[in-house]
Order: structure tokens, then C-alpha cells, then sequence
């Protein structure tokens, strides 16, 4: 079935220009017959399956990348597009490119090629997309890419004047699946308690209610220090501390726990002053032995 035909056929000429039209050809003037000085034309027929070596084009979708978790409910979509070689196809171009999600109807528009506006076929393409409002939980996205062609064969009878084009479509899609979590770990101290320890060592020990994988401490103001659990502070002056403790989730959130306040109140050690006193006795009671010895 024809569906248009993109250049005129010829028309057919009076007979007044036949006449000067052989009056120049018998006084040695060569004209060019414009009925004949571009014989070929071409026929748009109708749209066919695209044949076993034409491939659909390739996506790649740059981010949000697959099986990963995000804080956040606004993401970018990057893409790169382009068409497959086919042995049998020509002019290949994209004729729509568009994504779908899962947590909204409908599909969202990225390029689309209008015939009627004019504007160039490309055959690849780049993009970035602002992805807002993506709710808490897992979600899928599907890239999917339109492929136009045609191929081309000489008309029956035509002595290779005519070709017929042979349109045809074929799509491609890639998809990424993610997640959206942006819960804040719920961290708790368990130990130190607010109250006096009377050893120079304290346990710092903690509970989280969501997977964690990172740890961290912050004591009396101090330097953050990273941690793998439950440890011991050692070494504490007497005198009031406090502890707080931190946990990042794998999409970033972090977690703080509540301020610990607590105090250290390590007794005074009697035998250290004992020690030199006892020491004192002995070499005293040695001297009185010795003096005795010589008196006899």
C-alpha cells in the first residue's frame, strides 16, 4: 500500500514548449529536458517488523545505579542512548525515548523526534533528569528507546528508478532498581549509666535499631573516634565526663545518640604510701641488730 509519495511525478508539457523545445535542439543548443533531469524517485510504503540482524539500541543508565540505597527523595536520572548497526537498515534514529516508574501513572517524556518541526534524526543521545517526590521504600525505573529505520529495495519494473522505503521501529529498555530510605538509626547507651564509677575504666556499650556501618564516639568534646562496637574507655581522670555516640546507616543517615553524663571517683591508693614506711622499719630494725653485735 502507498502511502506517500515524497517527489512529484512529471508533468506533461504543452505543446507550445515542444515546439521551441525542438527549435533549440535543431539549431545546436543542448537544453536539459526538465522532465527528465531527475528520473529517480522513492515510495514510502508501509511500516514492517524489523528483520533477525536489526538490533534495538542500547541504554545505559549512569544513576541512580542499581541495588543502591539513597537518603534522599529527590535523584538524577543520567542516561546515554545509541543505535545498533544493522547490516540491512539505513537511517537509523531515535524516534522517542521515555522512563517509566513505579511510583507514578503514566510515563515521563525525555526526547521525541516531530517531522514536522523540521529538526534533525540523531542516533545518540545524552541526558540528566531531576527524578522528585520518590517515596520510602524499593522502587524500579525503566528507560525504554524507540528505533526508527528503513530498508530499501528498487520497485518492480521500475529499471532502478524508483525504491521502495520500508520504515520499521524497534525499541529497547534498560531498568535500575533502588531504594529510598531516609530513617535516621535510633542509637541508645546502655552503659555508662549517669552516675559516680569508682574505676578509671568504663564500658561504653550501645544498641541500634537498623543496620549499621559505621560507629563512632565523641567523649568530653573530643575528636570523633570511629569505632566497630562495644568497647571500653580506659584511662579516665576523676571528675565528670560525658559521652555521645553516632551510627550511619548504608544510605547515610546518621543516627546520635542522647549526651551520657557521668563522673569518675577512683579511691586513693593506701599501699603506694605504705610502701616507703615499711621500708623505713626494716632498715631500722636492721641498724639496731648491727649495733647491738658490736656492743658484745
Amino acid at each position: 500500500m502507498l502511502v506517500r509519495e515524497v517527489m512529484p511525478m512529471r508533468k506533461a508539457f504543452p505543446a507550445a514548449f515542444i515546439l521551441v523545445l525542438l527549435f533549440s535542439v535543431l539549431a545546436g543548443t543542448q537544453l536539459v529536458n526538465l522532465g527528465k533531469a531527475n528520473p529517480y524517485h522513492f515510495r514510502l510504503m508501509e511500516e514492517v517488523p524489523p528483520d533477525a540482524d536489526t538490533e534495538p539500541p542500547t541504554i545505559s543508565i549512569l544513576t541512580p545505579e542499581n541495588n543502591t540505597i539513597y537518603a534522599s527523595h529527590k535523584l538524577l536520572l543520567s542516561l546515554n542512548v545509541n543505535v545498533k548497526y544493522s547490516g540491512s537498515a539505513k537511517a537509523l534514529f531515535f524516534w522517542k525515548i521515555y522512563c517509566e516508574a513505579d511510583w507514578q501513572s503514566g510515563s515521563i517524556l525525555i526526547y521525541e523526534f516531530i517531522p514536522e518541526t523540521g529538526m534533525s534524526t540523531i542516533s545518540e543521545f545524552n541526558s540528566t533528569i531531576n527524578l522528585t517526590g520518590i517515596p520510602m521504600g524499593n522502587h524500579t525505573l525503566v528507560v525504554y528507546a524507540i528505533e526508527g529505520g528503513r530498508y530499501e529495495e528498487p520497485e518492480p519494473g521500475s529499471a532502478g528508478f524508483t525504491t521502495l522505503y520500508y520504515p520499521f521501529k524497534i525499541t529497547g529498555s534498560s531498568s535500575v532498581s533502588f531504594t529510598i530510605d531516609t530513617t535516621t538509626p535510633e542509637v541508645t547507651v546502655l552503659s555508662p549509666e549517669n552516675k559516680v564509677y569508682d574505676a578509671a575504666d568504663v564500658s561504653l556499650k550501645f544498641t541500634v535499631d537498623d543496620p549499621a556501618s559505621q560507629f563512632s564516639y565523641v567523649l568530653d568534646g573530643q575528636e570523633s573516634v570511629a569505632i566497630d562496637g562495644n568497647i571500653t574507655l580506659s584511662g579516665l581522670s576523676n571528675g565528670e565526663h560525658n559521652v555521645t555516640v553516632y551510627a550511619q546507616d548504608v544510605a547515610g543517615n546518621v543516627g546520635t545518640s542522647e549526651t551520657i553524663k557521668f563522673s569518675v571517683e577512683v579511691p586513693f591508693t593506701t599501699i603506694l604510701v605504705m610502701a616507703p614506711i615499711v621500708s623505713v622499719v626494716f632498715v631500722g630494725i636492721g641498724l639496731l641488730i648491727y649495733f647491738k653485735k658490736r656492743k658484745h
